[in-house]
This record gives structure tokens, C-alpha cells and sequence, in this order.
């Protein structure tokens, strides 16, 4: 009798121990999921705006020189007749105060190397530039160069780089910095619309 109830006391005995065990672990294995299942804070991700993809587009710019991407002709270079190729747009919102056109070289091993800044263009729906025909009013800024007007294409020997003929609409007017790479981003900043065409040049 007494060897059943040693047996009783040590099954109820052993049985609150595993009771106990099963209290601890679910305790431990609890904490553990609250950290685990806590949300973790998402890594921040800022949106960079780049000048005039910051702004709406809706200029269409072309040219009767070359093509969207396509290789620009020597003549335009330094190897050329170091002369702008011409460049036509539309699509400028009514309402407007002036535009400009900027033709730059992203891949300039010093940064951004602006060949052609023109500003105070007329805001017409429609519009047209060249070096033999500039818009009433409009004003050759000074370039990379240091000169004001076009200064043509010259990549280094053996290299192809891209060039921007950037239209940017302006609803006021822009105080200019003097380096001609930061007006180009100034007015990029300030445009209500704008419109580019690429072409390439070199290698």
C-alpha cells in the first residue's frame, strides 16, 4: 500500500515538474516571438530629383540633325565646323515667362560641361533655335568654356559621350549663378516644363 502511494506522489510530482517545464518553455519561446514578431523599422529610402526629371515634361524636342540616341554629326564638334546643331520644340504651357536651352555633357570627366546656354527665348507654343536664327531677346550665357555662344563637342580621344539639348520652361524669372553648370541646375530647379534630346558623339 505505502509502495503505491510513493508511486502516486512521485507520477503527481513528476508530473507538476513536467507541468512546470512545458510553463517555462512556452514563457521563454513567448518572449522569443515577441521579438522576433515585432516589426522591424524598414530602411528609409529617399527619392532623389534630379533636376528636370523633378519636373513635368511635356516639351518634345527634335532636331533635323540627328536622332533621339543617335550619333551627332562631326560637323558640330570641334572636329567640324564647331557650329550648334539646330534644334526645334513644342508643347510650352501657356502662361510662361521665358525659356532656355542648354546643351551639356554629362560624362565630362570634371562634371557636368555646358557647351551651349541660352536664356530669356520667348515662350511661344512652338519654338526654334539655331546659331544662324536666335529668338528676339534671347541671350547667350557663358559656357564650360568661359565663352558665351556654342563651343562644340570634343571628348577625349577613344571616348563616347552623351550630349543633353535640354529645353526648360521657366514661369519666372532665375537669378543665374556664375558657373555655367550651376545655372544649368538652377534653371533645371525652377522649370515648370521641360524637354530634352540626346544624341552621342566620339569613340
Amino acid at each position: 500500500m505505502m509502495r503505491g502511494m510513493d508511486w502516486g506522489r512521485r507520477n503527481r510530482t513528476g508530473a507538476l515538474a513536467t507541468m512546470a517545464a512545458i510553463a517555462l518553455a512556452a514563457g521563454v519561446v513567448g518572449s522569443g516571438c515577441g521579438r522576433s514578431g515585432s516589426a522591424k523599422p524598414k530602411p528609409v529610402t529617399q527619392q532623389f530629383r534630379s533636376g528636370a526629371a523633378s519636373q513635368p515634361g511635356g516639351v518634345t524636342v527634335t532636331s533635323n540633325a540627328f536622332g533621339e540616341g543617335a550619333h551627332i554629326p562631326e560637323r558640330y564638334s570641334c572636329k567640324g565646323d564647331n557650329v550648334a546643331p539646330p534644334i526645334t520644340w513644342k508643347g510650352v504651357p501657356p502662361g510662361m515667362s521665358s525659356v532656355a536651352v542648354a546643351v551639356t555633357d554629362p560624362d565630362a570627366p570634371r562634371g557636368l560641361f555646358v557647351h551651349w546656354l541660352v536664356t530669356s527665348i520667348p515662350p511661344t507654343p512652338t519654338g526654334s533655335l539655331s546659331p544662324a536664327v536666335m529668338p528676339p531677346g534671347a541671350k547667350d550665357q557663358k559656357n564650360s568654356a568661359g565663352q558665351a555662344g556654342y563651343t562644340g563637342m570634343c571628348p577625349p580621344a577613344g571616348q563616347s559621350h552623351h550630349y543633353l539639348f535640354e529645353v526648360i520652361v521657366l514661369p519666372g524669372p532665375v537669378t543665374l549663378p556664375e558657373d555655367p553648370a550651376a545655372a544649368v541646375r538652377a534653371l533645371r530647379a525652377a522649370a515648370r516644363a521641360s524637354g530634352k534630346l540626346t544624341g552621342t558623339f566620339g569613340g
